[in-house]
């Protein structure tokens, strides 16, 4: 009767360690899809932004395209310039309202992601309040 009750006894703690390494088993194999997938996806930002450095690149050569930070130095340093000199707001937004018009252009028609869209459209709804509000002013204290 004690060798039946101890083999028993085997045979179930068999049963509970086959189970956990079942399941440890899934959730190794769960877990190497998973690193699979992620890997797959690192790999495919890394060719999106690849593929975007390339046509920046072939845009910087075709000549079209200024150096974005010195652009940007510049478009600081003229900001600043018309401020201290008194200049209306309108008249320093307004080429940043062209330039961030062109910009959306060109991402609209090379079919840039939608997020880079969205946000270039909404810089050109900024500064075009912004000079509306600067008109306003300047017609304001012109009437004044």
């Amino acid at each position: 009767m004690q060798y039946y009750r101890a083999s028993k006894a085997d045979i179930l703690e068999q049963r509970r360690e086959h189970a956990k390494s079942e399941q440890a088993r899934q959730r190794f194999e769960a877990r190497q899809v998973r690193l699979a997938q992620e890997e797959e996806e690192r790999e495919a930002k890394r060719a999106a932004r690849k593929a975007a450095a390339e046509k920046r690149a072939e845009l910087a050569a075709q000549g079209d395209a200024e150096d974005p930070i010195q652009a940007a130095i510049e478009g600081a340093k003229a900001k600043k310039a018309a401020q201290q000199d008194g200049q209306p707001v309108a008249a320093s937004v307004s080429p940043e309202l062209a330039k961030a018009e062109q910009r959306l252009a060109q991402s609209v028609a090379s079919g840039e992601d939608a997020k880079i869209v969205s946000a270039l459209e909404a810089s050109v709804e900024r500064l075009k309040g912004k000079l509306a509000e600067a008109e306003s002013a300047t017609t304001e204290s012109g009437a004044t």
